[in-house]
């Protein structure tokens, strides 16, 4: 919609423009004013610079100029770790520190699946149950072992693994008390296996070699829009990470800890 020559600039919230863009271009340079946004339509109110007609604008095509110098930062990405290659997690949280180990599970070898295959139908279902119960994890809480299943161990682990950065909010930030991670609320470590293809100069170029690496995160504070402040080891930026996904991590960790 086009409003030519509107009286007062300030009805449409032009005279102290929200947003002003600025382009460049080799003939010279243009200024976009954007003011208020229509409470009926949700349109929004924009100017060119020097001009007198006011045009609306969907809200969207504004919503994605960036508004800060973060909004322009290519937010860092979160190491790709799959729940498989995981072996240890070292979590320190408010209620202690939470370690869970992971070992693989042993096949049973053909002469002992013959045995169990003949015992009486009591001894199977025993065993049967026993298996059932048999879990992978282990956990310790400040030292202390506790009672996990796989479920409860993995679910804590996936939930760490969801945790990505949506934005950053402060890169190379010079204090990060501003953001509580001098003294994080969870340090979460991860030691994970990785494949690393062998060198084109080994005897055999198609084999590949395991090696241990290690992942920690930092979580501190929560900031107005609920979002948690992040850091990564190593990294240079402060980030932040959905609500959601530290809610989920939380009940994960409070599911885990109660059950033991």
């Amino acid at each position: 919609r086009t409003l030519d020559a509107p009286e007062n600039a300030a009805d449409y919230g032009l005279d102290a423009p929200r947003l002003t863009v600025t382009v460049g271009t080799d003939a010279g340079s243009h200024t976009l004013l954007v003011g208020s946004v229509n409470e009926t339509t949700g349109d929004v109110y924009i100017q060119m610079l020097d001009t007198q007609t006011v045009y609306t604008l969907e809200s969207d095509i504004v919503d994605q100029f960036p508004t800060s110098e973060n909004d322009l930062i290519l937010v860092e990405s979160l190491p790709s770790i799959s729940l498989s290659s995981v072996t240890d997690a070292r979590l320190q949280t408010p209620q202690g520190l939470l370690e869970l180990h992971y070992t693989e599970p042993v096949e049973e070898d053909s002469s002992a699946a013959s045995d169990s295959a003949s015992d009486s139908a009591s001894d199977s279902a025993a065993s049967d149950s026993a298996a059932e119960e048999t879990t992978n994890w282990t956990a310790a809480l400040d030292g202390a072992t506790i009672a996990v299943t796989n479920d409860q161990a993995e679910a804590v682990v996936r939930d760490v693994l969801a945790l990505q950065y949506t934005a950053c909010a402060d890169y190379a930030p010079a204090s990060l008390a501003d953001y509580g991670l001098d003294q994080p609320l969870y340090t979460l470590t991860l030691t994970y296996t990785e494949e690393i293809a062998s060198d084109s100069d080994s005897s055999d170029a198609s084999e590949s070699q395991t090696t241990e690496k290690t992942f920690t995160l930092y979580l501190g504070n929560v900031d107005d829009s609920g979002s948690v402040c992040a850091s990564q080891e190593g990294g240079v930026q402060v980030g932040l990470v959905s609500s959601t996904a530290y809610d989920a991590l939380l009940s994960a960790l409070a599911d885990l800890t109660a059950a033991g």
